[in-house]
């Protein structure tokens, strides 16, 4: 009987063993359970604090106010509904209305460039018109009056400008006086 008593015992301790053994097991299994849980915990803590720039209490999760935690949550919620839709591609078109207005600023520089050379390559060649225009016209000038004087044997003739302070607009006027005849004056 003593040893089936003791057998007994020995089954007893046994079971013991085991099931001290599972609860080790479950306990080691709670602590990593409850390691997991604070790390998540933490994150998520540094995630409010970063994102939301709101403040939890450090240490004891217990402490959270869950009711001015959702009056936060729901008050930035409402400043973002007054903020209206948000456009998820502003930033690359304001990046391409930037390249843009660059390009046509470029564009707008360098038509100025190219006016300004054009506006005095043509006052340059408006002086050397005027120049010429008047050495022909004294020329052509003084051959009428000779030919004038040889065809009628004798007399004035003459060419007259206009305009002869705007030489690139002026008009040229012809006076003659044959030989003999006398011209009015108006």
């Amino acid at each position: 009987m003593l040893n089936h008593n003791l057998s007994d015992e020995n089954a007893k301790l046994a079971k013991l063993n085991d099931l001290l053994f599972n609860n080790n097991i479950n306990l080691n299994k709670l602590e990593l359970n409850h390691n997991n849980l604070n790390n998540q915990l933490s994150k998520s803590k540094h995630i409010l604090s970063v994102k939301y720039n709101l403040k939890l209490p450090i240490d004891d999760a217990e402490q959270i106010d869950l009711k001015l935690l959702e009056l936060k949550i729901k008050n930035i919620k409402a400043e973002l509904n007054q903020l209206g839709p948000v456009n998820i591609h502003s930033i690359q078109e304001y990046k391409n209305v930037l390249e843009r207005f660059k390009f046509l600023k470029e564009q707008s520089n360098d038509l100025k460039v190219s006016r300004n050379q054009l506006k005095s390559t043509m006052s340059k060649i408006d002086k050397e018109v005027v120049i010429r225009f008047k050495n022909n016209f004294d020329e052509l000038n003084e051959s009428f009056s000779n030919v004038f004087r040889e065809m009628f044997g004798g007399g004035k003739a003459k060419l007259l400008l206009t305009e002869p302070d705007n030489m690139l607009s002026t008009g040229i006027d012809i006076m003659v006086q044959p030989p003999g005849k006398k011209i009015p004056q108006y």
